[in-house]
């Protein structure tokens, strides 16, 4: 109800991705021209971890020096599509006897039993749930990921994809809502309602180094243009413009 009268009011609206913008007119009847789209940036300080820190994440992890390590980090609630990405694991383990994978963050709302899919799924073993992870680890994360994963049905922007290009990975996303917008050619897609599709676009590019290197490349380019700066600039552009008096009504 806030965010309806919100909507009905406000002079401008400020949506992170078309995407999010196309859903505040569709869905709250915002005025098209009154939303500006201004997309978020990623940290500059955000690089590719050295060697060390990598694999010292790793042992303090307890994964296995040749586990083939699929990474998603994000809130575990229904809208990222973990059991699905669990599922695809178990396709891709039939292939790929030393895949894992590692959930990275806190649980947020929604009763999903993750340890229950894994089980049933018959990768119990082979699903670590770490709980958040300090900042300064998310470069060594991002960097002992083989693939970093992001299945969700929806996302209003999407920056873990954006800070795991930004960091060096290849990323594997979910052809929905915001991440085309952000990830582009940049990233590998797959349908997130279809399991075998998402296991055999992680398998294929778990098996292939020169399409990892590819991505990896375009990505650190693409989040290069993300910045906080244009960022700043935008948004100051539209509160200027929201700040103008209005024409005088009769």
């Amino acid at each position: 109800l806030a965010a309806r009268r919100h909507v009905r009011v406000a002079r401008a609206m400020i949506a992170d991705s078309a995407s999010t913008a196309d859903d505040l007119v569709a869905f709250l009847g915002a005025p098209r021209e009154r939303v500006h789209v201004v997309h978020l940036g990623v940290d500059a300080d955000l690089a590719p971890a050295a060697p060390d820190a990598v694999r010292a994440l790793r042992t303090r992890l307890g994964l296995p020096p040749n586990a083939e390590v699929v990474v998603h980090v994000g809130t575990r609630q229904p809208r990222k599509n973990l059991p699905r990405l669990i599922e695809a694991l178990a396709h891709i383990a039939r292939e790929r006897p030393d895949a894992v994978l590692v959930l990275a963050g806190r649980r947020g709302w929604g009763n999903e039993d993750l340890g229950a899919v894994a089980r049933r799924a018959g990768v119990g073993d082979r699903v670590a749930m770490v709980d958040y992870v300090d900042r300064a680890d998310l470069p060594a994360l991002f960097g002992l990921a083989c693939v970093v994963a992001v299945p969700s049905l929806h996302e209003g922007f999407g920056l873990p994809l954006l800070e795991a290009m930004a960091c060096g990975a290849p990323v594997v996303a979910a052809r929905a809502s915001s991440l085309p917008e952000v990830g582009g050619d940049a990233v590998a897609w797959f349908d997130p309602h279809d399991v075998t599709d998402m296991a055999t676009v992680i398998a294929r590019l778990m098996g292939d180094a020169d399409d990892r290197d590819r991505l990896t490349a375009a990505g650190r380019a693409r989040a290069a243009t993300f910045t906080w700066r244009r960022c700043v600039d935008a948004t100051r552009t539209v509160l200027e413009g929201a700040a103008q008096p209005l024409p005088r009504r009769r």
